[in-house]
This record gives structure tokens, sequence and C-alpha cells, in this order.
């Protein structure tokens, strides 16, 4: 399981292209690993590998979202210069993707 969130790590890095500073290796490890026990915690599956792969989507886009969010986790709304932001949570959003796609086990 862990070459398996090797190769999401790598995924995640060039997804997020730019947007990745090279000295935030390990703040993306981190994320990506309390994403992953969270995705298993609300799909209420096993940590296995081929778990971790048909939840990959879902966490993948999580982790981006958190990563991207950084600085501003307490945030829900933003006003700067007449421009309005608003926040949405990256956990709630992937417990209801995984619920929505069918991919809880009850």
């Amino acid at each position: 399981m862990e070459e398996k969130q090797a190769l999401l790590l790598d995924d995640l890095i060039k997804d997020l292209a730019d947007n990745y500073s090279n000295t935030d290796r390990e703040v993306l490890k981190g994320l990506l690993e309390e994403t992953i026990a969270n995705a298993f915690f609300i799909s209420n599956r096993q940590k296995t590998k081929d778990n971790l792969t048909m939840l990959s989507f879902e966490i993948k886009n999580c982790v981006k979202s958190l990563y991207l969010q950084r600085g501003t986790e307490d945030v829900k709304n933003l006003s700067e210069s007449g421009r309005n932001s608003t926040f949405k949570s990256p956990i709630e959003e992937m417990r209801d993707a995984i619920i929505r796609n069918g991919k809880r086990v009850y």
C-alpha cells in the first residue's frame, strides 16, 4: 500500500504543477496520509491497496483542495478588495463524493 501512496503523492505533485513548492513534500505527504485515513473511515473499508486505488480519485481531489486552502483553514467566506470567495470543506466534499459514488460499505 505504501507504493500506491507514493504514486498518489507523485500524481498530486504533477497535478498541482506551479502551485506546488518543492519544500512542501512533507506537508503534502502529511495531508495525503490524513486524508487516506479519513477516506477509509468514511467509506468503512479495510486499508488495502485495492481499496486505496478505488478511493484515489476522491482522495486526490480532497488533498489538492486542502493543500491549496492552507492558511485559510478556518475561513468560510472571504471578502477582499471587492472580491468574495467562499471556501468548501474538502473533507465534507470527499465524504459526499464517496457516498454519492456508492463507495461506502454499510
